[in-house]
Order: C-alpha cells, then structure tokens, then sequence
C-alpha cells in the first residue's frame, strides 16, 4: 500500500487575470465582494480551495466559478449588493360590477324556475340585458 501522497498543484495566476476573471465571475455572482479587505478573504479562501482541489488549469474562469459555488457560504459578499426583489403578484382579476335591478326586472343569474315565472315583457328586459352584457 502506497502512503505517499501526491504534492498538490501550486496555484498562481497574474493579478491581471485574477482581476479580469473576478471581473467576469461578479457577473454570474454579483453578490461576491471584490473590493477591499472581503477581496483579500475572497482571494484566499478561492485559491485555497483550488489547491486543495488540485484545480486542472489552476486560476481559470470555470475553476474560479466552481469555487465560489462550492464555498458560497463561507464567502464576503459586497456590502453594496441587493437581492433581486421577487416581481409583484399579477392584479387580481377586476370584478364583474354589481347588478343593480329596477322593479320588476329579472336578474341576468335567474334560474329556469324564475324565468318560468317570470312575465314576456320581464323577458324581453332580461334577454338584452343579458346581450349587452356579452
């Protein structure tokens, strides 16, 4: 049984491109801090994980991207950063208006038993009622 270990892949990149990826990365998460002392926590716990993991192709943007998903707990976020706010529920639908009837006019909702009951000229009114209504 082999006890040795493999020496991890040392991490390093140019601060140009670790401030062009951080760059694009803050796009995808814009909550991640890149300024300032939170930067510098960032920074340190992206490479660690990334040594730790023995990242292919170390500093790149997939390999910072994954990082900053797996430790997004432990990560600063930029105090200047607002969630997205959900949009607002849709309007509830308008209601229909109120029926107001004039005596002796039969409702638009009457039932077959009032329509039997009810006179040719009450008809009439509730017929075209009811077309003006459609």
């Amino acid at each position: 049984m082999n006890t040795e270990t493999k020496p991890k892949r040392a991490i390093h990149a140019e601060v140009s491109e670790i401030r062009r990826i951080l760059a694009d990365v803050k796009k995808k998460f814009p909550w991640l801090a890149t300024e300032g002392d939170a930067l510098n926590a960032n920074l340190r716990k992206i490479f660690s994980f990334l040594q730790d993991n023995d990242a292919a192709d170390g500093w790149t943007q997939h390999n910072v991207e994954v990082a900053v998903e797996v430790l997004h707990p432990e990560l600063e976020y930029d105090p200047s950063y607002v969630p997205p706010q959900p949009p607002p529920p849709p309007p509830a639908p308008p209601k229909p208006p109120v029926e107001v009837l004039e005596p002796g006019q039969i409702s638009i909702h009457a039932n077959k038993r009032d329509l039997n009951k009810a006179t040719s000229a009450q008809i009439l009114d509730y017929l075209r009622r009811i077309r003006e209504a459609q």
